[in-house]
């Protein structure tokens, strides 16, 4: 589920101070974070993340003061994507859907019986598969983790699913 494309925020990072001097040094500390949460991101990535998980804070706290970086000439793109990777770290955040997705991705559980997979192979980490599972088998993907793992598993299920599909850019 965390398999997202983080060229965006890597490819659109030159930031300098629009018209005011005095916006340097914050616009120097707004490339550092600039050039730290792409990383960040993709270590992020490939650790299993547990509810609560203080990476997981720091992370949305860079991006919390990327936020304020709007003088420092940030394209637009960067910064829809920055706040969308905010939004949906803090939701992912949430207990139930990663324990959930942490317990299916280490348990790997069979998925085989449920027929509106259609064949999908329910642990491929490519986005395109993440993709699938986020739009046309979002229903799908919430009744295997509500059997799999409770109803509190799906507290803000869709608000995150929806973040998931605007972060990898679905179609």
């Amino acid at each position: 589920m965390w398999s997202l494309s983080f060229a965006l925020l890597i490819s659109c990072i030159s930031l300098t101070a629009q018209q005011d001097p005095t916006e340097i040094p914050k616009c120097e500390t707004c490339n550092e974070l600039a050039q730290k949460i792409p990383n960040a991101i993709q270590e992020l990535h490939k650790i299993k993340l547990e509810p609560n998980d203080p990476r997981v804070a720091k992370m949305i706290k860079m991006c919390t003061d990327m936020q304020g970086c709007d003088s420092c000439g940030i394209p637009q793109q960067t910064k829809d994507t920055v706040e969308t990777t905010c939004n949906l770290l803090d939701m992912v955040n949430k207990e139930g859907f990663t324990a959930c997705a942490s317990k299916l991705s280490k348990e790997n559980p069979d998925v085989s019986g449920y027929e509106c997979l259609e064949g999908l192979d329910f642990y491929d980490k490519s986005p395109a598969s993440s993709c699938v599972r986020a739009t046309t088998k979002k229903e799908c993907v919430k009744k295997i983790m509500e059997d799999k793992c409770g109803k509190d598993a799906l507290v803000d299920y869709d608000k995150i699913i929806d973040r998931v599909v605007k972060l990898l850019d679905c179609k």
